[in-house]
């Protein structure tokens, strides 16, 4: 048993029917890779523009599928894929991940002691997310000065699970509930006790200590209010954009701008009551 890749290029306008063929002549699976989509516009419809297609056949008779496809106007390249041990070789490509001295996060066959252990593959995301990091750290660096965190747009409940990790009352709220409900079988899986809801914003009444706010900037113009009202002592912004800075550093120059911290891409933004 062999597989083989074919990839080919196609207008967005027939992509649709050149994957229902690929299915038609035997593919096993289909990969396609979109133009670039705004940052800023997670949920705007798919780009326009030409995208590669690349089908997966298990021994295929590389000669028929050409002339097939090529009856149709398709032409694409092939070439052999290396034999692999696809469930070890996908265990390999999660390793722990430190996302600051304190905080790691693991998959549970290759976790340290100490680890956040979360299922790679889960919806809501484990980590990897470069911002995702930037917000551990300043975690890290300002819970020995905190006495309770409120982790709002939680999704898997990282940072909220990291809090708890390191000693502190932790809570997370986010508007999917498929989030919390994933966050809270984390907090299970790791044997932390924090409270997980989809309350709004808005009816949250008690703040905490640090307020921790990992999503796009857009979303934070919204939450500003709250985020400035619930904040009693810290709060970390992230999720921001270089060139959506300034919109967000307007929205909460009620505070005081502790620090400011970006990558190159994305900015991170603590303020102190």
């Amino acid at each position: 048993m062999s597989w083989h890749e074919l990839e080919l290029r196609v207008d967005a306008d027939a992509h649709e029917a050149l994957t229902a063929l690929l299915f038609e002549l035997g593919c096993a699976g289909i990969a396609e890779e979109l133009p670039p989509r705004s940052v800023w516009e997670p949920s705007a419809p798919d780009p326009a523009g030409p995208r590669t297609l690349r089908a997966s056949f298990e021994d295929p008779d590389r000669e028929a599928l050409d002339a097939t496809l090529a009856a149709q106007g398709y032409t694409g390249a092939w070439r052999a894929l290396p034999d692999v041990d696809w469930a070890e070789a996908w265990k390999a490509a999660h390793r722990p991940l430190r996302l600051s001295p304190r905080i790691v996060v693991a998959p549970p066959w290759d976790a340290p002691p100490g680890a956040l252990i979360l299922e790679p593959g889960e919806g809501f995301g484990t980590g990897q997310h470069p911002t995702t990091a930037l917000v551990a750290e300043a975690l890290d660096a300002l819970a020995d000065q905190a006495t309770s965190v409120l982790d709002v747009g939680c999704g898997s409940g990282i940072l909220a699970l990291a809090a708890a990790r390191l000693g502190l009352p932790a809570r997370g709220v986010d508007v999917h509930a498929a989030a919390v409900e994933e966050a809270r079988a984390h907090a299970q899986r790791n044997g932390l006790d924090v409270e997980f809801s989809t309350r709004p914003l808005a009816e949250v009444e008690d703040g905490a200590d640090l307020v921790l706010a990992n999503v796009h900037a857009e979303v934070l113009l919204t939450l500003a209010p709250d985020l400035v009202r619930l904040t009693q002592r810290w709060l970390v912004l992230c999720g921001v954009l270089l060139d959506r800075e300034p919109r967000v550093r307007a929205a909460f120059a009620a505070l005081e701008l502790h620090e400011r911290v970006d990558d190159g891409r994305w900015v991170r933004l603590t303020y102190r009551r």
